[in-house]
């Protein structure tokens, strides 16, 4: 039962992530799961989380570990990471851990799930190198946090830590005021592209002489540009400036490490009593720099033909991963397509549910579908297949899914796009979009720096077109 404590109605003077960096300087772990933007029901509740009862990671290729809380909570974990989790949130689990309804996460686990988990699951090859070392599985479990809900009156939820409540009711009275604006920095220096314009032109083709040869449909390529002198605090408040958007996220991993989210795609969703749901996006326009622009940016993207291929293609795929694990006849499609317009892009999305199977966990489902679909192609194994050769760097966690999974069995996760990761000063940003055989390198390639605007302006502190 969560406890829905009487707080303040608004944090007037303090923004979260500023309420966040608060809770760090006073020496506690912390996390932020904050809905910027309120997209077709998405983002309804922010999460502020504090001193976590257990920490656990799995590095690559290696079982689950635990780096914070009860030692006895580490025998006999399973060796698949997401079991391992489950198992975890099973033994914090309290006789009474309900959500409220409508307040949603209150209590469980923060995941972050790297793209290269997919490897587990997959023989995928491993050519690609893994020169930037984050954990394939990070998950912290929290008994409560702090709920702001859109609109309404921001509550403590669970029953965090007394050190978190007390920061929380801190808060809530008014009784921290909000650091000082950031200093002019000197600009964060581009130090290296994983593939450069002409190198990732040059991929497309090759994935589209794999599409001729029949291997695939259609492949998702991505490429990564490496920053020095990045300031993640100043970057991430930058960020819900400007690139606001439902599933935005500054995550601790531990070591230095930090992921940054401004992501607009629900990868999974779990309730319950077993409802599924994902919402996979394909096709991108910039948004207009007037509003005649604008519509008819929105206008070519609803008519494109190749986009809407894209999206039919991963719809599909998304079917199939889902009815892995789904009660027979419970896969459907709600939506095929419609348009979502973001601050900075237009986008297609389609929704695909189903209902699991008795027996079936949120487990089966993630391993079901992972990595996501709309970030691999299809067929799914040969993509990636194809994705390890071209692109020469993993992925790490962008493309991966992070999010919570709660005590009540509700999950909520996030497809990890629109990231940036955050290490010693230094700052990893990916971008890229679907190839298929009709595909324009060139227009492929704009694509990728549409995408990828937005978090170079946040690292650089301009504007988004800067």
């Amino acid at each position: 039962m969560s406890d829905t404590s009487p707080a303040a109605p608004a944090l007037p003077t303090l923004s979260l992530a500023s309420a966040l960096r608060g809770l760090r300087r006073e020496g506690l772990r912390a996390d932020l799961l904050e809905s910027a933007l309120d997209v077709d029901g998405l983002g309804a509740c922010s999460y502020l989380l504090a001193d976590p009862l257990v920490l656990a990671a799995a590095e690559a290729d290696e079982p689950l570990r635990l780096l914070a809380g009860p030692a006895a909570l580490a025998r006999a974990l399973p060796a698949d990471p997401l079991d391992a989790v489950d198992a975890l949130l099973e033994a914090t689990r309290p006789p009474d851990g309900r959500a409220d309804p409508h307040l949603g996460f209150a209590g469980g686990a923060v995941l972050a799930l790297a793209y290269d988990l997919g490897r587990r699951y997959e023989r995928i090859g491993s050519r690609a190198r893994r020169d930037v070392p984050v954990p394939d599985v990070h998950a912290a479990i929290y008994s409560g946090g702090l709920a702001v809900p859109r609109g309404r009156t921001p509550r403590i939820v669970g029953r965090p830590s007394a050190r978190a409540r007390e920061a929380f009711a801190r808060l809530l009275a008014g009784g921290a005021c909000p650091p000082p604006p950031f200093p002019p920095g000197t600009p964060p220096v581009l130090r290296a592209s994983s593939l450069d314009a002409e190198a990732y032109r040059d991929a497309v083709r090759s994935a589209q002489a794999a599409i001729r040869r029949g291997e695939v449909f259609e492949v998702n390529l991505s490429r990564r540009i490496d920053l020095d002198g990045v300031d993640p605090d100043a970057l991430y408040e930058r960020l819900v400036a400007l690139a606001p958007a439902p599933y935005m996220a500054d995550l601790d991993l531990g070591d230095g490490r930090r992921l940054l989210s401004a992501s607009p795609e629900r990868f999974l969703a779990l309730s319950p009593d077993g409802r599924a749901e994902s919402w996979p996006i394909k096709g991108t326009r910039r948004r207009g720099r007037s509003p005649a622009e604008d519509r008819a940016l929105a206008s070519e993207l609803l008519g494109s033909e190749k986009d809407a291929a894209e999206l039919a293609m991963i719809v599909d795929l998304v079917r199939n991963d889902l009815g892995r694990v789904a009660a027979p006849g419970s896969v459907r499609v709600r939506n095929p397509r419609r348009l979502q317009s973001w601050p900075t892009v237009h986008h297609t999305v389609a929704v695909v549910e189903a209902r699991l199977a008795p027996g079936r966990r949120w487990t089966d489902l993630v391993r079901a579908a992972f990595p996501p679909g709309s970030v691999t192609g299809a067929p799914k194994i040969r993509a990636m297949e194809l994705i390890d050769r071209l692109e020469p760097v993993r992925r790490g966690l962008y493309c991966g899914a992070f999010g919570t999974v709660g005590w009540d069995g509700a999950v909520e996760l996030a497809v990890a796009i629109r990231v940036v990761v955050c290490a010693g000063g230094s700052a990893q940003v990916h971008s890229g979009g679907a190839v298929l055989l009709d595909s324009d390198p060139e227009a492929e390639e704009r694509e990728a720096c549409d995408k990828a605007r937005a978090l170079l302006a946040a690292a650089r502190g301009g504007a988004r077109d800067a």
